[in-house]
């Protein structure tokens, strides 16, 4: 268990897909509300793909280190 309270591979699949949203559906509704909202949007979702890649980074080691342990 995680100290989320689920299963590692669960835990995984609620921190990468929880928060999806498109940008190419997001962008043009943030243009017909706000003016400069895209450029934010757009923003926001570089910084969103670049701490991903080191939380993928930090979950392939969470479980190479668990199927370690579990294959003695």
């Amino acid at each position: 268990m995680s100290w989320l309270g689920f299963y590692i591979q669960d835990e995984i699949s609620i921190v990468f897909f929880g928060s999806k949203k498109s940008p190419a559906k997001g962008i043009p509704m943030a243009n017909v509300l706000f003016s400069a909202a895209s450029v934010g949007m757009m923003i926001f979702h570089k910084i969103q793909l670049t701490v991903y890649v080191f939380l993928a980074q930090r979950y392939a080691k969470k479980i190479a280190i668990i199927e370690k342990t579990n294959n003695k």
